[in-house]
Formats: structure tokens, C-alpha cells, sequence
């Protein structure tokens, strides 16, 4: 047995064991110990999904996207009509790429905003009077009704994972685009959910309509976050991998994700998620939440 497979082994016998001292109504107390039960428990694999498995789509001109989690069109956020198929909120949540020296037309967005985060790839983009360079891992907020141009300017694809919201009528976008370079960001925290690094790129307070959070999340080598159940029925809470070796406890399973695959916990209280390294380097993903379905105007 590798010491990579004992090092997994130790770290979810701990997460197993019942938390010392702790009231059962807290959301962290124990990981529910009876055997998964398909007529009880959520089927967790619904809620994970990689963007290479879907079909590339034009948007914008050229750039070519795939989708990582479409829309729910079912009436129950917990049982999606299709695996993916789990968004109650956001417009879009998708990996897409613009070809070797390729722009995508000026384009504005009606009824939506978007951010788009850089991951591979050195490019500009334009918007009103302002022109930003782009590279991993610089995130861009487009909001309503400003014409906009994705530029790459190398001979490597431009790729970027991309998150739609909705605006609602009376909604008062901002006026110009929001650049942040993550690489330059400070540290926000280290001990989130117990060894959660987090970098905080963007806030509701930035402009969104419905979006409150998106953040870089680290874990250092060998080191299990602290597993934990979000609330608020429907909302998005969505996480992708970005680099390195990756394990999610996931509702009553285990996981291993490779950069690009992606995960939304269902937020019901009762699917707990952890991300785990059991690597010697640091592994990365990226954190998105929207509000509550129930906070919608």
C-alpha cells in the first residue's frame, strides 16, 4: 500500500469519527454513517461533471465554449433532469477557449453579467475606455450593457472559465469593466474550514446582481479541509479543480478530480464536501457563490 493510499485512509478515519464535544445540530458534527440509499440520499454523481464531456458552442464570435453546469429546468434543485444540469441562479458556468490570435466581436451583455477568469493564455481585453492585459490568473467583470473584445495575443489558445449572472429589472450595473489580478491579490484567510487559503477576487459589493463570492482556494500538502454542508436550498455553490491531484469527499463518496472537472453542492444541509491533498504540492480550486433562489427579486 502506498504512502499516498495511507495517508487518504488516516484522513478519513479522522473525518469519520465523531467530532468530540460537539452539538449535533451544528452543521459540522458527523458525517451521516448509514450506507448510501438511493431513495433517501442525493446522487452526488449528478452534481460533478468536466467540461470535456460536453460539446463545444459558439459565443461571442469565436470563442468556443463548453459547458461545465447548464441550467436546472426540473422543479427539484436536488434530482437535476441531467447530469450537470444544476444551476437555480447563475446564467452560465463554463471553460471556454479563443484560438491563436483570434477576437471575439464587440459584444454586450442584456439581462446578464459576466466575469471571466483566465487560466491559460496571454491576451487583452476592451471594454469602454478601458484595456486590460489578461493572463493566468486575472479575472474580468463585464457587467450589463457594456460593449466589450476578448483579444488573444499569442500563438496558444486563450482559455478562461466563465460565470454568468441574471440582473432584474431596476438592477443599476456599473459603468465601466473590474480587473483583478489574482496573482498580486492578498491573502484573505488560512484557516478557513479548518486550512482553506483563500484569496478574495470578487464580492457582491463589486456590482453583481447575485453573485457574493468568488475565491482562489489553496490546500497545502497533505491537508484535508474541514467537511461541511452549505445551506440555503438551490443556491450555487460550485468549486473546480484547477491544478494538482485532488479528492473531494462528496456526500458518500470519493472523488478524484482532475483540473477542469467541477462539483456544486446542492446546499440542502445534508451533502457534506471536503477537498483533500494527499500530494506533496499545493492543489488549487476555484470557489463560487451565488444568493439564495429565495433572495431572487
Amino acid at each position: 500500500m502506498s504512502t499516498r493510499t495511507v495517508c487518504l485512509l488516516c484522513i478519513l478515519f479522522f473525518t469519520l469519527s465523531p467530532i468530540v464535544g460537539a452539538q449535533e445540530d451544528w452543521p459540522y458534527f458527523q458525517l451521516d454513517p448509514k450506507a448510501y440509499n438511493p431513495a433517501v440520499d442525493v446522487n452526488t454523481d449528478m452534481f460533478i461533471t468536466d467540461w470535456r464531456e460536453s460539446l463545444p458552442r459558439a459565443e461571442h464570435g469565436s470563442l468556443v465554449v463548453r459547458d461545465i453546469f447548464t441550467k436546472n429546468r426540473g422543479e427539484d434543485p436536488l434530482k437535476p433532469h441531467a447530469r450537470g444540469a444544476v444551476l437555480n441562479v447563475f446564467t452560465e458556468y463554463a471553460y471556454a477557449t479563443l484560438p491563436a490570435k483570434a477576437s471575439t466581436i464587440p459584444s454586450k451583455l442584456e439581462g446578464e453579467q459576466k466575469v471571466f477568469y483566465f487560466i491559460g493564455g496571454n491576451g487583452s481585453v476592451s471594454a469602454g475606455k478601458k484595456t486590460a492585459d489578461v493572463y493566468p490568473y486575472v479575472g474580468v467583470f463585464i457587467p450589463e450593457n457594456l460593449e466589450f473584445t476578448i483579444i488573444n495575443n499569442d500563438e496558444e489558445p486563450l482559455t478562461m472559465i466563465i460565470v454568468g449572472e441574471p440582473t432584474h429589472k431596476g438592477f443599476k450595473p456599473r459603468k465601466d469593466m473590474l480587473v483583478r489580478d489574482e496573482n498580486v491579490l492578498p491573502i484573505s484567510g488560512t484557516t478557513g474550514h479548518w486550512v482553506n487559503i483563500n484569496k478574495t477576487l470578487f464580492t457582491r459589493s463589486d456590482g453583481f446582481a447575485t453573485l457574493t463570492g468568488m475565491s482562489p482556494v489553496w490546500l497545502d500538502p497533505l491537508t484535508m479541509a474541514q467537511p461541511h454542508a452549505s445551506r440555503g436550498l438551490g443556491t450555487d455553490v460550485l468549486w473546480v479543480a484547477l491544478e494538482g491531484e485532488i479528492y473531494t469527499l462528496f456526500g458518500k463518496k470519493l472523488y478524484q478530480l482532475r483540473p477542469g472537472m467541477a462539483f456544486k453542492n446542492p446546499s440542502d444541509g445534508k451533502v457534506y464536501h471536503a477537498n483533500t491533498n494527499v500530494t506533496d504540492r499545493q492543489i488549487k480550486l476555484l470557489w463560487t457563490r451565488s444568493i439564495a433562489p429565495a433572495d431572487l427579486p
